[in-house]
């Protein structure tokens, strides 16, 4: 079950992420656009440099965030690897051992 939870929050968090980028971006072109209406070619070739740029930012931004929600969700497989392997481990199994009884013979079929 925990491993459904991860996966829900993996599949949520990525989304939301590109999401922002993606409205960013396209507020930003929104804005630059309503702006270089009235501006002269020169001003145009300007905004135009800093768009691009600012994109390159965002970039640059949003790249560790996504590179955090693929870390985390490593974390939460290993977590729940981890949880699976101490249930084995803490199983008391009727099968082994106890050293009083003596082991029984078993023949290769």
């Amino acid at each position: 079950m925990p491993n459904i939870k991860a996966i829900f929050a993996y599949s949520v968090f990525f989304p939301i992420v590109e999401l922002v980028m993606a409205l960013s971006i396209g507020l930003l072109v929104w804005w630059a656009a309503n702006g270089a209406v009235d501006m002269d070619d020169a001003s145009r070739a300007k905004i135009a440099g800093i768009i691009t740029s600012f994109i390159i930012c965002l970039n640059l931004l949003f790249r560790p965030l996504r590179v955090i929600a693929d870390k985390f969700n490593v974390l939460q497989m290993g977590m729940i690897a981890s949880e699976r392997v101490f249930k084995v481990l803490d199983n008391e199994d009727s099968a082994v051992n106890d050293g009083n009884t003596p082991l029984q013979q078993y023949k290769a079929k």
